[in-house]
């Protein structure tokens, strides 16, 4: 491993070349006050994606992952299917393209993890999406932090659909009025997957 950021470690598991773009959504308080994009920048060549990659720096923090990438979507005037990834977290995968899709894996192949901290799906036997929830353990697969959308348009309107609900506005919430909306999310099963959601545990990570 070399010793990269967390965003792109997060990413190093993908097949990158699926990408037309790969945005890096950041706070411009961040590059202030750490002057982080240089060797962002360097990470990003590491990968050899630099021709394809753009850093957003947003001005202001947003309430949640989904205003997060919403307000991405409307600076960079982003058409057409988008691939959502988290930070904080590799796996390993074939990602369906130009699809509504969840990436998931299993409580039983995993030894620690924060179960509290994920949402879960149900999945029918054609690996369809029947149901999704936050925080609330209802099945052994829970999401990995990436998600597809066939259309930005639609990720937008169901945004718009739920942005005035208190609380933070998770992803799941999107993708579970989208399913009430009769749009269907396919489901497929990661690789390797490890999670870092505490500096702790990048930290143990990077120690390795």
């Amino acid at each position: 491993k070399s010793n990269r950021f967390m965003v792109t470690e997060a990413i190093s598991g993908l097949n990158l070349d699926l990408f037309d773009r790969i945005y890096f959504v950041c706070l411009s308080s961040h590059q202030e006050k750490y002057s982080f994009k240089k060797g962002l920048l360097e990470d990003i060549k590491s990968l050899s994606i630099q021709n394809k990659s753009e850093i957003i720096l947003l001005d202001h923090p947003t309430k949640s992952q989904s205003e997060t990438v919403k307000n991405a979507i409307d600076i960079c005037n982003i058409k057409g299917s988008i691939f959502i990834k988290d930070s904080d977290g590799y796996f390993q995968a074939n990602i369906p393209p130009s699809t509504n899709c969840i990436a998931y894996f299993s409580l039983n192949n995993v030894d620690n993890i924060n179960a509290r901290s994920k949402s879960y799906i149900d999945l029918d036997s054609n690996q369809y999406i029947t149901n999704i929830v936050e925080k609330r353990v209802i099945s052994s697969t829970f999401c990995v932090g990436g998600y597809g959308f066939k259309d930005s348009d639609d990720f937008l309107n169901a945004y718009k659909r739920l942005s005035d609900n208190e609380g933070e506005l998770y992803v799941s919430h999107i993708i579970f009025e989208m399913l009430m909306s009769e749009q269907a999310f396919f489901g497929f099963e990661t690789n390797e997957f490890i999670d870092w959601g505490t500096l702790e545990e990048w930290n143990n990570f990077k120690s390795k």
